[in-house]
């Protein structure tokens, strides 16, 4: 087990400056910063931290970008990052509409082509 305080103290005083480094750098370059830029920056505080807590093992690490989106590693060699973002939405929305028969709306909802140029895939994580 690691106490909290030592996990804080280690994140202050090496990943902080790195963070804080990089971003002023990119923009007083006036240069964006990539999801890419971002999970090579984990990476980098994944090899700072790494032996910094006794018996204690870093097993991923994540950035919270806003409370809707993170990016995270889980092991300081893996050549993915996992990017999750979450969206909100109020579904009051209905698949029926009284004014058509049965027969047409299923009709309908099933001749729609997918165009593969406009086709999205989302995988959900639900909790």
């Amino acid at each position: 087990m690691v106490n909290v305080i030592k996990i804080d103290k280690a994140v202050r005083k090496y990943v902080v400056p790195l963070f804080g480094e990089y971003i002023r750098g990119r923009f007083a370059a006036k240069e964006l910063i990539s999801v890419g830029d971002a999970g090579r920056m984990l990476k980098q505080a994944w090899q700072l931290l790494n032996g910094k807590f006794g018996t204690g093992r870093i097993t991923s690490l994540r950035l919270e970008l806003n409370p809707f989106r993170k990016i995270a590693i889980d092991s300081e060699d893996s050549k993915k990052m996992i990017i999750s973002e979450k969206f909100e939405f109020a579904a009051t929305h209905t698949l029926w509409n009284e004014n058509f028969p049965a027969r047409r709306i299923l009709r309908s909802s099933a001749s729609a082509p997918i165009r593969p140029a406009t086709a999205i895939t989302i995988w959900l994580k639900c909790r």
